[in-house]
């Protein structure tokens, strides 16, 4: 018989899955994961490879108490790809790490028939301007972030879908890099897109290491200023 698994995340409401102090104690372990896995990925965003090795060496050295027996594939799984997020060269192989070991969360989760529960925050303003842009961006990489994670079909949609809101118009602070920045914006909206067609863990997983990639190369053009903090 399957047991329930529950963490806390960020704006997910929890399952309850245990009860005494062994819930208290495998909740925090999963709490200070998921913490260090935001870490990782906000490292990402920003373009700071730096910033992925010590989370993402953390992730590696540390696993979640009590955790229901049978949950150490997924551990393992975990665990693998925050080494390749820590000892990763490029932001390109970061982010893939970084999509895998959402994954590997949302299949474990999806096992043990338990893990937190999506509340979908209203979807920020469309809008041109480059902050409200750069807000949506922000909210749809969340949601994504969330179905690949709970896992959750509706979070990993809303996000995809608010991908392919309003296009970024040209703005003088961006003049030099325009070209470039067009093209990665582009880029983002098409990665939109192909997320609403895909439906397995995997690939999804994929898609969603292209994209924060292609957010950290952006970031890095247009200054690191405009990255909305994750």
């Amino acid at each position: 018989m399957r047991r329930l698994l529950s963490i806390p995340l960020l704006s997910l409401a929890l399952v309850a899955c245990a009860t005494g102090s062994s819930q208290a104690q495998t909740e925090t372990g999963m709490g200070s994961h998921f913490d260090a896995a935001a870490v990782v990925h906000t490292a990402v965003v920003h373009g700071d490879l730096t910033g992925v090795r010590e989370p993402g060496r953390w992730l590696t050295e540390h696993s979640p108490p009590d955790l229901p027996e049978g949950t150490e594939a997924y551990v393992a799984e975990l665990q693998k790809y925050a080494r390749r997020a820590a000892d990763a060269r490029n932001l390109e192989d970061a982010a893939y790490a970084t999509g895998r070991i959402a994954q590997a969360c949302g299949a474990c989760h999806r096992e043990y028939e338990g893990g937190p529960v999506p509340v979908l925050p209203p979807a920020a303003d469309e809008g041109p301007d480059l902050p409200t842009h750069m807000v949506r961006h922000a909210w749809a990489a969340k949601r994504m972030w969330e179905g690949l994670v709970v896992p959750s079909d509706d979070a990993w949609m809303a996000g995809a879908q608010a991908l392919e809101g309003t296009p970024l118009q040209p703005e003088e602070a961006l003049a030099e890099n325009m070209e470039e920045v067009d093209y990665l914006e582009k880029r983002c909206h098409g990665l939109g897109s192909r997320a609403q067609l895909v439906t397995g863990p995997s690939a999804r997983a994929r898609i969603y290491g292209e994209l924060i990639a292609t957010c950290a190369d952006c970031h890095e053009l247009a200054g690191r200023d405009v990255a909305v903090v994750w």
